[in-house]
């Protein structure tokens, strides 16, 4: 996949009343309205974003028309349950040319790729919204060591509600709970960057298996590349600033 820099856009801050937190017992409420949300394009869902009058996502294009047909992991797709609004709006369909003659349906990535194939006009790319304050809130309770966590699957099952999706077993706890509130996060965030910082916080704990179906490609919870290499111009001309361990320091030549 090709990118491209995003740029400097004017950060948007917008309709944090869509949500109400209560102070009294720290949950989280939903309006209503979130029943027919239309999932990541639902501006009332919005809480930060980039506002741009040009179309970011239609310059990562492999194909002019269709834009880069990035395919989803089956181990996600299958997470899903029926009717979980979260699906629709994460996978594109796309029919392709078998190998061997016919077609076959590639699980694509859609999101706001799907609104450039649907011929819809993008402006706002949405950086926060209010499924990331519900993680952040479920994850919190669940970590705080204060046996909060009948907190943490009220707001998990507040939101899983709006995406009507299967909700989280009330008797789960501790490392269990934890992983299920990681793995709807997964669902909602595919392809938005979000995995990834989960994944290196936990692989040495709750998530340290996350690969281990992929033996041939899997990259082990110690190695170095879960840090990125200081770049040069960060350490050529200050010698008090080192190389991380495993990556090279290039010499001024």
């Amino acid at each position: 996949m090709r990118g491209k820099v995003l740029g400097i856009f004017p950060i948007v801050f917008s309709q944090i009343g869509i949500y109400t937190f209560i102070a009294a017992n720290a949950s989280m409420r939903f309006l209503e309205t979130m029943a027919s949300a239309i999932y990541i394009l639902n501006p009332e869902e919005r809480i930060f974003s980039l506002f741009t009058t040009n179309s970011y996502y239609k310059d990562i294009n492999y194909d002019r028309n269709k834009g880069d047909h990035l395919t989803l992991n089956s181990a996600l797709l299958n997470l899903y349950s029926e009717g979980d609004i979260r699906y629709e709006r994460t996978v594109y369909p796309l029919e392709m040319a078998g190998e061997t003659g016919g077609v076959v349906i590639a699980n694509c990535l859609g999101k706001y790729n799907k609104m450039n194939w649907e011929k819809k006009e993008i402006q706002y790319i949405h950086k926060f919204r209010v499924a990331g304050a519900c993680f952040i809130l479920a994850e919190a309770y669940c970590k705080d060591g204060k046996e909060h966590d009948a907190q943490a699957i009220e707001v998990m099952n507040n939101y899983l509600a709006q995406r009507r999706a299967t909700l989280v077993d009330t008797q789960l706890t501790g490392d269990q709970l934890l992983k299920a509130i990681l793995q709807e996060k997964w669902k909602e965030f595919a392809g938005e960057g979000e995995r990834y910082f989960d994944l290196k916080r936990y692989r040495k704990s709750i998530l340290t298996g996350w690969n281990s179906n992929m033996k041939d490609k899997r990259v082990e919870k110690d190695d170095y590349r879960w840090t990125f290499p200081i770049p040069k111009a960060e350490y050529l001309y200050n010698e008090n600033v080192s190389q991380n361990e495993g990556w090279t320091k290039i010499e001024n030549n």
